[in-house]
């Protein structure tokens, strides 16, 4: 089938962002219009687009659904409609049980030996508990651009993810056509029970669904990781709960991943063939940090009114010290029937926790770290996206028409080259 234009290969791009817009709309909607009209609204379109047949007219009624069913969704959260209260559900309970659990794990860490602070930000990058954190490592943190080692995204999952399908590699090699969906759903499951256990934060769950999907993908040999996956999880996400497009890790979260899916290999292919292994590697890490960043900028100065400088060189460090502390943490739990074992352990995660520590307290002293004082106003943060993508588009155009430029002229040179012979 043939698309128009490369916004047609997005669909889910597209109803994401109608979607948002429906449950703004019916944010700001509230006392104006209620959630039965919303309701209504969205029934009667829905007949609607399953009565026209007029191919144009039912894509604009289909669009139309969705804002309506945003509104809908937003308006029915807002005044409180749900069945059952979250104070007294079991889901609510469960939570209760797993984070309590959870506590009892991070006192683990303490007990084996780590201090205050490295006990802080372990128990942070491993079970998203950021209650230990003291407000001047937090800061520094911040101002280094390091702020999203502290918060369970994807990095933490995928690392989680990639040591347990490196576990039952050996079964899904042997058992390929048997058992390997079994053993995707196994390990699915762990992911699962750990996003619940570490409080269902939007980040982490984020990460979980794309992490879900992408199994569930590579079941069938297809494109695993795009703009279509991101979208899905949105709309998972939005549904289950619309004030989740609120919630300042959800947007930061998205926002970075859509940055990378867009702009990682443009300008990853910035500089010609790596040959060096090492360099490609440290390359691509930088590609990601500078497309994450374009991303997340404008909303960190818009929140947190500062936009760091040196991330550059702090994610060149912190990521690898990031994982490898990861890495020991699991180890750490992995291990905990050997308590010996797990005190070596501890001596180089405390190690490896310190160092990096020490090294984000030194940047974040350096002058210039991070511009500071930034107002914006919602408009503005808007408005830069919009500059942005208008630029990508120019960019994206100017490539396309040299392209096809040089494959049209260049085709004929070729052409009356060989006649003269």
């Amino acid at each position: 089938m043939k698309t128009n234009g490369k916004i047609q290969l997005y669909p889910l791009v597209r109803m994401t962002a109608i979607l948002i817009v429906g449950m703004l709309a019916g944010y700001h909607a509230i006392g104006n219009i209620s959630y039965i009209t919303w309701l209504i609204g969205t029934v009667v379109a829905l007949l609607l687009t399953l009565v026209v047949r007029h191919d144009t007219i039912q894509s604009m009624l289909v669009l139309l659904v969705i804002f309506l069913l945003g509104g809908s969704l937003m308006s029915r959260t807002c005044h409180n409609q749900s069945f059952v209260p979250e104070e007294t559900s079991a889901f609510y309970e469960a939570r209760q049980a797993a984070l309590s659990f959870r506590e009892q794990l991070v006192d683990c860490f303490r007990d084996a030996g780590l201090t205050d602070q490295e006990m802080a930000v372990v128990s942070a990058m491993t079970f998203g508990d950021k209650s230990h954190i003291d407000k001047e490592l937090r800061q520094d943190y911040s101002r280094t651009g390091a702020s999203h080692v502290l918060a369970l995204s994807g990095l933490h999952l995928g690392i989680i993810y990639f040591v347990f399908s490196l576990m039952m590699e050996r079964w899904r090699r042997r058992y390929h056509h048997v058992l390997r969906p079994v053993i995707e759903g196994a390990i699915l499951l762990t992911i699962w029970s750990y996003v619940f256990l570490v409080g269902l934060s939007p980040s982490v769950v984020r990460a979980a669904i794309m992490i879900t999907v992408y199994s569930l993908l590579s079941l069938q040999n297809r494109n695993k990781a795009s703009l279509n996956t991101l979208a899905f999880t949105a709309i998972i996400m939005l549904v289950i709960r619309p004030m989740n497009i609120f919630d300042i890790g959800f947007q930061l979260s998205f926002v970075a991943v859509a940055f990378i899916l867009l702009f990682e290999r443009h300008i990853y292919s910035l500089l010609p063939s790596l040959t060096n292994p090492i360099l490609r590697w440290l390359w691509r890490l930088t590609s990601v940090s500078i497309a994450a960043q374009m991303g997340v900028a404008p909303l960190t100065a818009y929140y947190f009114h500062q936009v760091s400088c040196s991330f550059l060189l702090t994610n060149l460090v912190v990521v690898v010290i990031t994982t490898l502390i990861i890495y020991l943490s699991l180890l750490f739990f992995l291990l905990m029937w050997l308590p010996t074992v797990q005190t070596w352990i501890v001596v180089p995660l405390s190690a490896l926790t310190r160092m990096q520590n020490t090294f984000l307290q030194k940047i974040a002293s350096l002058p210039g770290a991070a511009i500071e004082h930034i107002h914006l106003h919602p408009l503005q943060v808007l408005l830069v996206y919009v500059i942005i993508f208008a630029i990508y588009a120019m960019i994206y155009r100017i490539s396309l028409y040299k392209r096809k430029f040089i494959s049209t002229f260049g085709f004929a040179e070729l052409t009356s080259a060989r006649k003269i012979k």
